[in-house]
């Protein structure tokens, strides 16, 4: 009888083995998928931002060609944080911002760069190209030479350049002409020479261009604006059709661009034209050019 019974309960024991063996496998496998997880992806990592490295590897050379040694790589560009993200006073600037496409979701990208006074001493890099995300550059009121770099006319996503108040020199490229998102293109107070190049016609949706200026209307806005409007019609101007403060007049090879605000002119085109501007708008309005 005690054998029946030690045989009965040596069964039950290994049915009962036979049924938790694959739950323990499962539970096992689980645990260990589990763990594998963790490991490869801590707490908090999946909102870690990440930028490019491509673009790493471009922002290190452009610093170094801007003289720009406030950047530290030892942050994460894309993180808004630590040098990438400095609180300045107003009128500087010294920023990285960046954004994801749903193009990739594995790194994020340089979309704005702002670097306004920040006693810039070198030159604007053709390396900005390769951050094909760029919708803004500001590098304004700072120090630098050099010309303007023709591979900017790739970032075909770009809506502000502003390189005004600096030393840059040459030609402004044809290229620029490509960036048909543009809306602000300063390029005011340089050492900036010779025509404007026929390819700006292609920029729409530009509103606003800084290159020379007149000011000091003393009619009042309305009014002077009407008789503004009417003078450069009659001079042959033509009016954007994006902006209707901004008129263009095409004169052989070469053009000049002009932008209304309020009571000053914003103006730029080859330097003949840009003097018999000024003095037409001088005798019609007793304007004064800076």
């Amino acid at each position: 009888m005690s054998s029946l019974s030690h045989f009965h309960c040596s069964s039950v024991s290994a049915m009962a083995i036979n049924s938790v063996l694959p739950f323990m496998f499962l539970l096992f496998l689980y645990t260990s998928l589990m763990y594998c997880c963790y490991i490869a992806h801590p707490v908090g990592a999946a909102a870690a931002t990440i930028t490019d490295p491509q673009e790493v590897k471009a922002l290190r050379i452009i610093a170094n060609k801007l003289q720009n040694r406030k950047w530290k790589f030892s942050e994460d560009p894309c993180s808004g944080k630590g040098s990438w993200n400095v609180n300045q006073e107003k009128d500087t600037k010294n920023m990285v911002i960046c954004n994801y496409t749903s193009e990739d979701t594995k790194f994020h990208h340089v979309t704005h760069i702002f670097l306004k006074r920040q006693n810039l001493s070198g030159v604007v890099p053709a390396e900005l190209a390769n951050l094909t995300y760029l919708q803004e550059i500001d590098f304004s009121a700072n120090y630098l030479n050099g010309s303007i770099p023709l591979e900017l006319g790739s970032l075909h996503h770009l809506l502000n350049l502003s390189l005004g108040i600096n030393r840059l020199l040459g030609r402004i490229p044809k290229e620029i002409g490509n960036l048909e998102s543009l809306k602000k293109l300063d390029l005011f107070s340089n050492n900036l020479y010779g025509r404007l190049p026929k390819s700006l016609v292609n920029l729409t949706n530009l509103e606003i261009m800084l290159r020379k200026a007149l000011y000091g209307l003393k009619q009042a806005p309305r009014s002077w604006y009407a008789r503004l409007d009417k003078y450069l019609l009659k001079l042959g101007y033509t009016k954007g059709n994006a902006d209707s403060n901004l008129y263009y007049k095409i004169t052989n090879d070469d053009i000049l661009v002009i932008e209304v605000f309020v009571d000053d002119i914003i103006f730029g085109g080859e330097e003949e034209l840009c003097k018999d501007f000024a003095t037409k708008m001088h005798e019609e309005f007793e304007m004064s050019m800076i």
